[in-house]
């Protein structure tokens, strides 16, 4: 066999032949390249199909459990029982207290009851209100037409004797029962007007009473404030009815001693009543008393029962302890 001689480099149409055969070769390397290609892609897709198709018929067949959360509060559980009517009732129905300084006694509508016999009662005259520089005056005129009212003050309950209204807790009633008290039914007038005012305190109020002469006399139940409860002002009554009778002189210093005295509270409102002359030492005495307490002075309102009674010691009084003086001229208030 014999072999063709290579073109010579002057041979051009050698050197067309070559280029066009490495051209064919380029061509066919880009085709199996591209060959290639598509068979891994088409391997990847074989091999990962079944893969997806398998994790898919897995999610079907599986449920998935949430994350725990917080443990949940423990639920409150009110157990409710209902009780019979009567156990209701018994619950509901107000307790009753009973007077442990003086037992109740019976009243009836008679002539023992707390209400004022006809001659007894007031007709309240006009008064005629001063204001002075510290404290009120008040006057009552003589025609007996209404009853003007003083001015008190504080808070707390609300008490009137006399037409005198004031305000506080406690409250102490110094009434004369000297001898000049058993004249033109005076006695009766005062004592009644006592028992008017006790009676209308409300009962959580507190009271004292102090009756005067040559000393003072006080119920023996009363061993310090009263409660101002209906068996306690009857249980008053039933004392003054008993025992009180007028006579003696008109000394009014053991009853403020008596009110002031240590170990119990002071008053916030005294009423001083008096028909007679008080000695002339009387006031002082009285406001130094007042304001050796250990709280706030107690206000004084003070109640002249005649034309000569001490009108001069009871105005200052009155005045100097922010009280209200008031006059109740002989017959006042009488049918």
């Amino acid at each position: 066999m014999s072999m063709s001689a290579p073109p010579s480099s002057s041979d051009p149409d050698g050197r067309s032949t070559l280029a066009a055969r490495i051209e064919s070769l380029e061509e066919e390397r880009r085709r199996l390249l591209r060959q290639r290609r598509i068979h891994l892609a088409l391997l990847a897709v074989a091999v990962s199909l079944p893969i997806h198709i398998a994790i898919m018929i897995w999610l079907h067949f599986t449920e998935l459990e949430a994350p725990p959360g917080p443990p949940a509060p423990t639920p409150v559980v009110l157990d409710l029982s209902v009780l019979p009517d009567e156990i209701l009732t018994e619950m509901l129905e107000p307790l009753e207290t009973e007077d442990v300084l003086t037992p109740e006694l019976n009243t009836d509508s008679g002539d023992d009851s707390l209400a004022l016999e006809a001659s007894d009662s007031m007709e309240l005259p006009k008064l005629e209100l001063d204001a002075a520089t510290t404290g009120l005056d008040t006057d009552m005129g003589t025609e007996g037409e209404g009853l003007g009212t003083g001015l008190g003050t504080g808070s707390g309950a609300g008490a009137e004797f006399f037409g005198i209204r004031a305000r506080g807790q406690r409250f102490a009633y110094v009434v004369d029962i000297s001898g000049s008290m058993g004249q033109n039914g005076r006695i009766e007038l005062a004592l009644g007007e006592l028992i008017r005012s006790l009676a209308a305190l409300p009962d959580f109020a507190e009271f004292k009473i102090a009756l005067y002469s040559s000393g003072v006399q006080v119920p023996d139940f009363q061993k310090s404030w009263l409660r101002a409860t209906g068996g306690t002002v009857n249980s008053v009554k039933v004392w003054i009815d008993n025992v009180i009778r007028a006579g003696g002189g008109t000394e009014p210093m053991p009853a403020f001693q008596y009110l002031f005295k240590s170990g119990d509270d002071p008053p916030d409102t005294i009423f001083f009543l008096t028909d007679g002359i008080i000695p002339p030492e009387t006031e002082e005495e009285v406001i130094l008393l007042n304001g050796s307490s250990r709280r706030r002075p107690s206000i004084i309102n003070t109640i002249a029962f005649s034309a000569d009674a001490s009108q001069k010691a009871l105005r200052s009084i009155a005045s100097r302890t922010d009280g209200v003086f008031r006059f109740v001229p002989e017959g006042a208030g009488r049918r």
